[in-house]
């Protein structure tokens, strides 16, 4: 589906809006994300505007647009269980769910976590990895919280762990990291301290915490739009080497997403947004579907404890 092209590292890629509508069908059913519930078309005239403003106004040439986009979307997840493995049980997070108490998660990271490129606030990971959680667990109240800022990295991340992640005293982090530093082409020690400092702030609390690798997108990849950066390819190994050195989960989206793409067929148009012209952002299919994987993943870890 091509609308038209915008230039990206010197070629040019075809054009598609975010996706405002997905369907999965998964183990939790079949899920749509223009309910009136989840800030979609449903919402009325303001369900596609965030606090920020990232998302745009409906028009009916737009609406025609995400119809168009909606037909040729994937309509499963399709994720291979050894792919959401996350390589280490969650024993906190499993005495939490077997508790008498209320369950808290926290999200932190940037865009990826806030929800750039989705519909609606209610259509970033955090807040469908909510439903799916609270789905397979009905009997435990389950709250996932947002904490995610856009443009920033580990150590801005690291630095607010004290209030927007230790206060909520949290049997789960969830720590997304890294994308900014490989786009943005940071100095990558800088960011590895950052993210050793951030777990060490969590050593000394009765949280499990899981790290996000990067996303599988464009604005990650070589030209050839298939391999990743050099940038890209060393903060993976950062990020893989640091969660097994310090003996904690890693969920490893940019596979999972490389997967989808390359053995599934999903293309870039459908599982990112373009809606800032970087080819960097998810939408709402694919962070859905990122949300499944990662509760899969989580489910697994709980039960294996």
């Amino acid at each position: 589906m091509k609308f038209g092209v915008e230039s990206l590292a010197g070629g040019t890629r075809p054009w598609a809006p975010p996706s405002f509508c997905s369907y999965s069908t998964t183990r939790l059913g079949t899920c749509c994300l223009n309910s009136p519930e989840s800030g979609g078309l449903g919402a009325g005239s303001e369900g596609a505007l965030t606090d920020r403003g990232r998302f745009r106004q409906i028009s009916v040439g737009y609406v025609i647009q995400l119809a168009m986009e909606l037909m040729a979307a994937p309509t499963t997840c399709n994720t291979p269980s050894e792919l959401s493995d996350l390589g280490r049980n969650l024993p906190r997070l499993a005495e939490a769910l077997s508790g008498p108490s209320d369950v808290t998660i926290v999200a932190i990271g940037s865009s990826s976590t806030e929800g750039d490129g989705a519909s609606s606030k209610a259509a970033s990971y955090p807040s469908r990895l909510n439903d799916a959680l609270s789905g397979r667990f009905p009997n435990k109240k389950i709250t996932v919280l947002n904490v995610g800022v856009g443009g920033q990295e580990a150590p801005d991340e690291a630095a607010r762990f004290k209030k927007d992640v230790l206060a909520s005293n949290p049997s789960l982090v969830i720590w997304q990291v890294g994308t900014n530093a490989a786009w943005k082409d940071y100095f990558l020690d800088d960011v590895t301290a950052g993210i050793l400092r951030g777990l060490d702030h969590l050593s000394g609390v009765k949280s499990d915490v899981i790290l996000m690798n990067l996303q599988y997108a464009p604005a990650l990849l070589d030209q050839q739009q298939q391999e990743p950066t050099p940038a890209t390819q060393q903060m993976q190994n950062i990020i893989a080497r640091i969660a097994s050195d310090s003996g904690v989960a890693l969920f490893r989206r940019f596979e999972i997403m490389r997967y989808w793409r390359v053995t599934g067929g999903v293309t870039f148009e459908q599982m990112i947004s373009n809606f800032d012209g970087n080819w960097l952002h998810q939408n709402d299919w694919s962070y859905n579907c990122i949300a499944q994987a990662l509760c899969d993943g989580i489910v697994e870890a709980v039960a294996t404890d």
